[in-house]
């Protein structure tokens, strides 16, 4: 009894855990993506979005497959009545909602994988390449700001040089 009871617990932990894991990623989907995201960050949320997207059309799609339009009455070897399952979706119907199936998981394989690694990859260096520029403009205007402030100051210098110059003709006089 005990068993029983620690596998329910555990059992009910792993449904909670995967419950919100799934609400967690629903929220971000449905919530967007923040105004000042970086190049890296709109791909990997859109490539986010488009999963989550179609793995609901997966989801329709296996719904509708499981869709039972009713039961016909069978018998087993042994005589006994027996409900078989009639698919609401049959012949053509059937084949076109499993060929759809295959297409939308085969669309999630890719962008979990190779594709959506290769979109991140271009994604990143874009990112990359923007900090990178920010970066060389942001040490270029604090490059301008010094030899203004440089300039200035022997301005200031040469100002008073000018001053004394002037002073020292004047007593000289």
């Amino acid at each position: 009894m005990a068993t029983v009871k620690a596998d329910h617990a555990i059992f009910e932990r792993q449904f909670i855990r995967e419950e919100l894991e799934k609400n967690s990623y629903r929220v971000k989907v449905l919530a967007g993506i923040h105004k000042e995201a970086n190049e890296y960050e709109r791909v990997s949320f859109g490539i986010m979005r488009e999963i989550y997207h179609m793995q609901r059309e997966a989801d329709r799609l296996s719904d509708e497959l499981a869709d039972v339009a009713g039961y016909s009455k069978e018998h087993d070897e042994e005589g006994n009545p027996q409900g078989v399952p009639i698919p609401r979706y049959q012949n053509e119907a059937r084949r076109a909602r499993e060929a759809a199936l295959e297409d939308v998981r085969r669309r999630i394989r890719l962008l979990e994988g190779r594709e959506g690694d290769q979109l991140r990859a271009e994604a990143a260096k874009v990112t990359q390449d923007r900090i990178r520029d920010q970066n060389e403009r942001l040490a270029e205007d604090h490059e301008v700001r010094r030899l203004a402030a440089e300039k200035q100051r022997s301005q200031r210098i040469a100002a008073r040089v000018d001053k004394i110059v002037q002073n020292r003709q004047h007593e000289m006089r």
